[in-house]
């Protein structure tokens, strides 16, 4: 499937030139960033388009900070409107996994963010412990330009 991302606030690749593209666009065909670029978009085929008047728009980011074990407890009503601290010390025995040395709420909430992103669309980092476990970051990599430098090339 080829998408257009068209008429963005702003388009930042995250390129070695480190480009702002305001009015920009993002062609992505299938897994793959195609072109980012203003004005007209390249000629071809596009079966969706998505107009991102007003929004900025970052191609090849990936989320690598995460917070994991706070996707379980995002809706905690007792702790909704709580400033900051009395957040942090009221949630910090369920991130922990209410003993020691228990890691089924960070595995669990591993597996929801993982899920959540699928989902959305958007690419994040693995853990070190998830990567080590695995032995391989594969699955952990966002799709990269095939043009204009992205990504390191």
């Amino acid at each position: 499937m080829r998408i257009l991302i068209h008429d963005a606030r702003l388009v930042a690749p995250m390129d070695d030139a480190r480009r702002r593209l305001p009015g920009g666009f993002v062609i992505v065909d299938g897994e793959q960033i195609e072109a980012v670029g203003t004005g007209d978009p390249p000629p071809g085929r596009v079966d969706r388009r998505i107009d991102a008047r007003g929004k900025v728009v970052l191609p090849g980011l990936v989320n690598t900070h995460h917070h994991l074990p706070q996707t379980l407890t995002r809706n905690v009503p007792r702790v909704q409107e709580a400033p900051l601290f009395r957040w942090l010390v009221e949630l910090y025995e369920v991130w922990r996994g209410n003993a020691p040395n228990s890691t089924r709420p960070r595995t669990r909430a591993r597996v929801l963010v993982r899920v959540r992103a699928l989902k959305k669309g958007s690419p994040i980092s693995g853990l070190p412990s998830a990567i080590a476990a695995s032995g391989t970051d594969r699955a952990n990599r966002a799709p990269c330009p095939t043009t204009g430098g992205g990504c390191g090339a």
